[in-house]
């Protein structure tokens, strides 16, 4: 049997492989209801920094010694209005922290996560990382 032959026959194997690890768009789409509670609270679920925050997915630290968990999802079921606001603002946060960190501004009055709790939403290693900026 021939290398091409061996490859042809891999090739739908390869194939369906890639996308079931592919992150799809979609993976990790908000619910009807989160969706619907955004949008009553002027959210703009198709936004940027809603699909990066919902992308995060599950956010699990820890909170004074206490396992945690949060998402985008599970605060927009439970209607908690400024928790989905500070999640996302903390996402958005730590991903420009991340990608640029002498280029991200400070946390101080007049900035979105002055009055957030940000700790809660991010992990034990981001939180080391955000003190710096804080």
């Amino acid at each position: 049997m021939g290398v091409k032959k061996v490859l042809g026959s891999l090739a739908p194997i390869a194939f369906a492989a890639f996308f079931s690890i592919s992150p799809a768009e979609n993976a990790f789409a908000l619910s009807k209801q989160a969706t619907d509670f955004l949008l009553s609270i002027s959210i703009d679920p198709a936004s940027a920094n809603v699909k990066l925050a919902d992308q995060d997915g599950i956010i699990k630290t820890e909170y004074r010694g206490d396992p945690e968990e949060y998402s985008l999802e599970s605060l927009a079921a439970a209607k908690k209005t400024n928790g989905v606001k500070c999640f996302i603002e903390t996402r958005a946060f730590i991903r420009n922290l991340k990608a640029d960190f002498s280029r991200t501004e400070k946390v101080g009055p007049g900035h979105p996560l002055y009055s957030c709790s940000y700790l809660l939403y991010l992990t034990v290693e981001e939180r080391k990382l955000a003190a710096k900026k804080f």
